[in-house]
């Protein structure tokens, strides 16, 4: 996956893929049939889902992130908070080519 968002924010992004990952793999026919013939383990959908779907859920990252300024300094202590603050600023060149990109490319995979 190629780095076009802060380190924090792809690695929130990926922890969400992660998640969903347990939704998708418990309600899909197609990866259970292919389970079920051995055809894919699930560490690799697993890795497969993660990639595609971690960089779609860059803004859903930021906006968690965003939403962990605000907790109380029990939940987030402040050393994260400022860690968090500091990746939110130095993604946000990254963040203005990543939606001019997502402009200009037309993709029929999305």
């Amino acid at each position: 996956m190629a780095l076009n968002a802060h380190f924090l924010i792809v690695k929130t992004a990926k922890e969400m893929a992660n998640k969903l990952f347990e939704i998708y793999a418990c309600d899909n026919l197609i990866y259970r049939t292919l389970r079920a013939r051995g055809e894919i383990t699930e560490k690799q959908a697993r890795h497969r889902f993660v990639n595609r779907v971690a960089p779609k859920l860059y803004e859903d990252a930021r906006q968690m992130l965003v939403a962990c300024l605000s907790q109380p300094d029990s939940q987030v202590t402040p050393t994260m908070k400022d860690e968090i603050a500091e990746a939110l600023i130095a993604d946000a060149p990254l963040r203005a080519n990543r939606m001019v990109a997502k402009e200009r490319v037309l993709s029929t995979l999305h």
